[in-house]
């Protein structure tokens, strides 16, 4: 993804989505938090997908010029946790990211 674009990350999960009663996909960098976005927050979906008879959640995450602003160029990290509606905790692995420069910073709008 590149810095000041609006990126729509996809993350497919092994278990259905009617067993999620909350999740969180988070974006960090240095070891620092930058975006946390959980599936009641704008731009975050999540599906069930069923192929060959296995249910998958598909979670999307569109992030906003801001959000991606946010990072810096270079190497960041994402991962998924869940709260299922049982009580347990899961995690994803953590997933690397690599954000590119752009020229010119700042958010770009249609007004001049």
């Amino acid at each position: 993804m590149r810095r000041g674009t609006t990126p729509t990350i996809t993350l497919t999960l092994d278990i259905a989505s009617t067993d999620i009663a909350t999740a969180w996909i988070t974006i960090a960098q240095e070891g620092r938090v930058i975006i946390n976005k959980d599936l009641d927050d704008e731009g975050v979906t999540i599906e069930d997908v069923t192929e060959a008879g296995v249910t998958s959640a598909v979670i999307s995450m569109t992030l906003t010029q801001a959000d991606t602003l946010s990072l810096a160029s270079g190497q960041a990290a994402l991962q998924v946790r869940a709260l299922m509606d049982d009580g347990k905790a899961v995690a994803s692995g953590i997933y690397n990211l690599t954000v590119g420069k752009i020229l010119k910073d700042g958010v770009i709008t249609l007004e001049a």
